[in-house]
């Protein structure tokens, strides 16, 4: 509300920067070869990026430096289109000449600002979800092979006594050291790598313990799949045959 152009706000950063824990409202500023007075300070702001530390900004009024290209900031009670349209008319009713190249909401720009980003996570989705499946794969393949070798080793124990149970307990055991072993190392591994790229994320933390409860749960819900199909054909070995077998 206030319009005399020699009055100026601070951000946070900025004050703190010029006046350490003393209060600046009313203390004096020199910018682009002016004096000016502190009126108030307001919250450090992400302005350019939101991997970027805030600015120490000072505001100024529009009309002490006009720029070529202005840009404003609406906030009301209506609906965003509704907003949109009403916010170009009363733009209009003052300028009607006046260009507006673009109206967006906060959600839309904050969304625009991580395309990057999002784009590099689902890359990195994408390689995640492909080193499951090949996971899958290897631990399907190894078991089926590991069940053809042994065939007649299961038969000689089913014909001794083993129940399916036992079969099952057998064959799923043999693909749990790999698999825990692995899922012990991948999470320490996510816990490094997070710390080391700390600096890179934003409004999350580098070690999230529900993501990685999560992920570890469908890794073993992988594994157990893979390893089911084999399991289910050694259990079902034919003693008789087994041992029959060259």
């Amino acid at each position: 509300r206030d319009r005399n152009l020699n009055s100026v706000v601070l951000s946070e950063g900025e004050a703190k920067a010029l006046w350490q824990n003393e209060n600046p409202v009313g203390g004096q500023i020199n910018a682009q070869g002016k004096q000016y007075t502190v009126i108030g300070v307001v919250a450090d702001s992400r302005s350019t990026s939101l991997k970027a530390a805030p600015s120490k900004m000072a505001y100024l009024h529009y009309k002490t430096r006009p720029p070529s290209t202005s840009f404003f900031m609406v906030r009301g009670v209506q609906p965003a289109p509704d907003l949109v349209s009403s916010t170009r008319q009363a733009i209009w009713k003052y300028v009607p000449d006046v260009t507006i190249a673009r109206v967006k909401t906060l959600d839309s720009q904050l969304s625009d600002s991580l395309a990057a980003e999002r784009f590099q996570t689902l890359v990195l989705t994408i390689f995640g979800i492909a080193a499951l499946l090949l996971s899958m794969l290897g631990i399907y393949g190894v078991l089926s092979y590991s069940t053809a070798t042994r065939k007649q080793e299961i038969g000689v124990r089913m014909a001794l006594g083993a129940t399916r149970r036992e079969i099952y307990s057998l064959t799923l055991g043999e693909a749990g050291t790999p698999v825990f072993a692995g899922l012990a190392a991948g999470v320490i591994a996510g816990i490094l790598a997070g710390r080391t790229i700390q600096k890179l994320l934003y409004g999350i933390r580098p070690v999230d313990t529900s993501v990685i409860l999560i992920v570890a749960a469908l890794f073993l819900a992988a594994a157990t799949a893979a390893a089911f199909l084999p399991a289910r054909r050694a259990a079902s070995v034919d003693p008789m045959e087994a041992l029959r077998t060259d």
